[in-house]
């Protein structure tokens, strides 16, 4: 039973990290741009965050 359990961990974690690499990948541009401005300033509000990635859908 613990090995069934242990697999199906592992597929999902697998997947999980898959999804991950994806949303990465299609979001480095944005992700540098954050990084950029955070080595500049340190620290972003609110505002100055969604200035360069936008807003959060359903706000």
């Amino acid at each position: 039973m613990q090995e069934k359990v242990d697999k199906e961990i592992s597929k999902i974690l697998e997947t999980a990290y898959s999804e991950a690499l994806v949303i990465v990948r299609k979001e480095k541009k944005v992700m540098d741009k954050v990084v950029e401005a955070l080595l500049k300033k340190e620290t972003l509000d609110k505002d100055e965050f969604e200035k360069i990635v936008g807003k959060k859908n359903g706000s």
